[in-house]
């Protein structure tokens, strides 16, 4: 049926299942197209919409390499055709996928040609989105090099430059905006600004931004945005340590994103509150928030998300003096980590028994009894059995033990031996001789272990001297000669059949040694990485809050 169809017709239907998300499709249809105009006659403006629709759904099939492919193709294409506005959709296109494949330093030269093509045009909505797509290059850049997001709280010099290139052409994107009707760009541009601050740790410089962006969604009735600034203006005032108002825009998102029906975004919601109110160190509302993101993460089959509020809830329980509940979803959260298939959530369980239910890390590994429940039979024993550890009983014990200690030790002194005790010299000698016989002994048992090379399959012999003399006289060496490295005789040269044989049992044994690095799972109802890393870094200063400097005593 596709083979009767015209390239027209051909492109007409990869575009309608490009429309409908048929990705695969469209492929199908779209490379069957470019193929009948490689054999046929050759119509170039069709030719450059194939390419921009094969980009297209390459990108939404995750080939990049493809995408990139038919991408620079149509930008090519575009612009021997001398359509600009074809090119620069076609560079827009390209800055996208080059920034998702990590090729940061190409993608800015490709906005750099943006640029300029779109300030040759004139035309502000153009230089704007130009603008935009080099901010952006260099705000993704920089996010990618934090290792602990927001920078200001760890500053790195190369970060922070990329962040300020990204702020500069942010506002010159703003800046040419203004002249223009266009609010739903105002706003995105404005969040971004925010963001960017927000990444530098300046707080102050980026609610402003922020405020403005949460105005213009209201303005036009875009909650997904508006749940989101409500989200981002709650992570900046913990930035500020203004957590009251942290929990204020925390709520509003909470009660937008039931009303959107997002659980996703309500277990994240629910996960920043609790937390916040455990820094404030309101409890009882931190567990309550606690439990509602368990019971989300629950809904959504969310096994990560699901041991961290357990480990959270834990720890919790633990600051309300609710040990038995803390020892409760202590093992509760090793449960889920082991279902969960992370060994680092795992292990941070495990750490999190030992620290909550007092046990030591080889009775978490080699014991089941912790996440059934009974952790009593090794932590605490009972009553009945710590009554049974006297001291009495622990220095019987002890005896006893000791007593099998000196039945095992060794009187290496005999009378002989303290006969030449007092001749130091005779002994030294004695010494000497004794270390002598083994050294040959030992030498003995490794000869006995050797092998001729010339016995092993793929060896072959080779004797320099003799082999001239037998191209003239017509005589062999002797296999005696072989061993003798001396007499100009040496062995040389491995059989190509040994050497491939041997290659190939070592890639087998390597391969056997191989191990496939473990899978990083991620979690739906947990916050982004920078708000872990904020709420890191707030408990650490606290801690360090804390700390006192004893001043010596003036004399």
């Amino acid at each position: 049926m596709m083979n009767n169809k015209s390239a027209v017709e051909l492109v007409h239907e990869g575009t309608r299942f490009i429309s409908n998300e048929d990705y695969q499709n469209a492929v199908l249809y779209l490379e069957k197209a470019l193929q009948s105009q490689c054999h046929g006659n050759v119509h170039l403006n069709l030719v450059r919409t194939i390419y921009q629709h094969l980009g297209k759904a390459y990108f939404h099939l995750n080939n990049l390499e493809k995408a990139f492919h038919y991408q620079k193709n149509d930008c090519i294409l575009s612009r021997e055709l001398g359509d600009e506005n074809s090119e620069i959709c076609s560079r827009d296109n390209l800055i996208y996928t080059l920034k998702k494949m990590d090729r940061f330093d190409d993608a800015i030269k490709c906005c750099k040609n943006y640029i300029q093509l779109s300030e040759k045009a004139g035309k502000k909505i153009v230089m704007a989105r130009a603008y935009y797509g080099m901010a952006n290059v260099h705000h993704m850049k920089a996010k990618k090099e934090i290792n602990t997001p927001p920078v200001g709280l760890n500053a790195d010099l190369k970060t922070i430059g990329e962040l300020n290139i990204a702020l500069k052409y942010y506002k010159m994107s703003l800046e040419a905006l203004e002249e223009t009707k266009d609010d739903v760009e105002k706003g995105r541009t404005n969040g971004m600004i925010g963001y960017a601050y927000y990444l530098l740790g300046d707080g102050k410089q980026a609610e402003p931004f922020y405020m403005k962006r949460l105005s213009i969604a209201k303005q036009y009735g875009d909650k997904a945005a508006v749940l989101r600034t409500y989200i981002n203006l709650g992570h900046n005032c913990i930035l500020l340590r203004d957590y009251s108002r942290a929990v204020d825009f925390y709520v509003q998102a909470l009660t937008l994103s039931r009303q959107l029906g997002d659980v996703t975004l309500e277990g994240q919601t629910c996960y920043s509150i609790g937390s916040t109110y455990a820094i404030m160190e309101d409890y009882r509302s931190a567990v309550e928030h606690y439990n509602r993101h368990k019971e989300i993460a629950q809904q959504l089959n969310d096994k990560i998300g699901l041991a961290c509020s357990l480990g959270l809830l834990s720890r919790t329980y633990l600051k309300l003096n609710e040990p038995e509940a803390a020892k409760v979803h202590a093992r509760k959260q090793l449960q889920v980590a082991k279902e969960s298939g992370s060994a680092e959530m795992k292990l941070k369980a495990q750490q999190n028994v030992i620290d909550i239910c007092g046990v030591t890390r080889d009775d978490v590994n080699n014991d089941d009894h912790y996440i059934n429940g009974d952790s009593t039979a090794t932590t605490n024993g009972g009553d009945d059995e710590q009554d049974k550890l006297t001291p009495e009983f622990l220095d019987l014990i002890q005896r006893l033990q000791g007593r099998r200690l000196n039945d095992q030790r060794v009187d290496t002194t005999s009378p002989q031996d303290d006969a030449v005790a007092a001749n130091d010299e005779e002994n030294q000698q004695r010494m000497n001789r004794m270390i002598q016989m083994l050294s040959c002994s030992q030498s003995k048992r490794l000869d006995e272990q050797r092998v001729s090379m010339t016995s092993l399959p793929g060896f072959q012999r080779h004797n320099n001297h003799h082999a001239s003399a037998s191209s003239s006289n017509g005589d062999e060496g002797s296999d005696d000669d072989v061993v003798n490295v001396n007499n100009d005789v040496t062995v040389a040269g491995l059989d190509d059949d040994f050497l491939d044989n041997l290659m190939r049992c070592q890639n087998l044994r390597m391969n056997d040694q191989r191990t496939d690095a473990e899978q990083i799972i991620t979690s739906p109802t947990i916050p982004d990485d920078e708000f872990l890393a904020l709420m890191c870094k707030i408990q650490s200063s606290r801690i360090d809050d804390q700390r006192c400097n004893f001043e010596p005593p003036t004399q």
